[in-house]
């Protein structure tokens, strides 16, 4: 499954959610990619994508309190599902329940169109 989202964490912690990602701490994960953004006095915008064959633990890691949000994304273009998970709330559909629009050998990217299916369903 691919994920992809945010993470908003103290500044101090910030390098410590970092480095727990590195290590697999929560689940196994590959193509990692992150990058720290300085959001606001007291937060830092973590943002990740990568892959996992796991189910990701969002709810644990929500309730660190150094976290204050968490909102991440996922799909799975080959078994059609996709879905998101935002501070405890969590949304799954799948190409079969909701395919308006959906066209694999179409233009628009699959990503793209989840955003869009999420976006308009949230």
């Amino acid at each position: 499954m691919f994920y992809y989202g945010s993470i908003f964490v103290t500044h101090a912690d910030a390098s410590n959610l970092a480095s727990d990602f590195v290590r697999n701490r929560w689940a196994v994960v590959s193509n990692l990619q992150m990058e720290q953004i300085y959001y606001s006095d007291t937060e830092t915008k973590v943002r990740m994508e990568f892959v996992s064959d796991d189910d990701f633990p969002f709810e644990l890691i929500h309730s660190l309190k150094t976290v204050s949000t968490v909102d991440f994304k996922w799909a799975d273009e080959g078994s059609g599902t996709f879905g998101c998970w935002s501070d405890g709330e969590t949304m799954e559909l799948s190409v079969d329940n909701d395919d308006e629009g959906y066209d694999p050998d179409g233009d628009t990217p699959w990503l793209d169109w989840v955003d869009s299916r999420l976006e308009s369903a949230w």
